[in-house]
């Protein structure tokens, strides 16, 4: 499985902007195949390695800043991802669109960053959404859990108040599916 450049981008600046004057020590504790990634110009149309480009960094940050808790790690850097990536046109676009069609296009955003990966629309009403992920060529729960930090602030900028993002199945944990069941008022 790879992911597009922009992810590892958001992980590189995640890191710079948060944890100021820390990043050498980030990048110094990696292994030499993520080196080789954080240590060159990251290119957003280019795809990288998901082990080495995402989650062993995701998992680092982890451990060096959030006292070993990798969920907290990836969800915060997927929140952060959506906040600075859901600019400009794309922010007028969420802005405006209704977290049911927002979540909708959630299979082409997706599949823009990780590859493969299919997630669809299983069920949805006025304030909740089901989205299983069907297809994911490595799944992980760092993945998952920077997916659902992704979607909360995506959800924010639409408009959504009083989030809940549920977890309730995981293909990291030999699930046929992940679901993400959520709620908002």
């Amino acid at each position: 499985m790879k992911a597009k450049g922009t992810v590892i981008s958001s992980i590189h600046n995640f890191v710079k902007e948060n944890f100021n004057g820390q990043y050498d020590q980030f990048k110094n504790a990696l292994s030499q195949e993520s080196k080789a990634i954080y240590n060159n110009a990251i290119l957003a149309t280019d795809w990288y390695d998901i082990h080495s480009g995402v989650i062993e960094p995701t998992k680092l940050i982890g451990k060096l800043y959030y006292n070993g808790d990798v969920k907290k790690a990836a969800w915060e850097s997927g929140y952060y991802s959506a906040q600075s990536n859901l600019t400009g046109i794309y922010k007028v676009f969420v802005m405006v669109s209704t977290p049911q069609f927002m979540m909708a296009r959630a299979s082409k955003i997706l599949k823009s960053f990780y590859d493969p990966t299919l997630i669809v629309v299983f069920d949805k009403g006025d304030k909740f959404m089901e989205l299983h992920i069907t297809e994911f060529g490595y799944p992980n729960e760092v993945l998952e859990w920077r997916i659902q930090g992704w979607m909360q602030k995506a959800l924010e900028i639409c408009g959504c108040k009083n989030l809940d993002i549920k977890i309730t199945k995981s293909m990291a944990r030999k699930d046929a599916i992940t679901a993400f069941k959520i709620n908002w008022e």
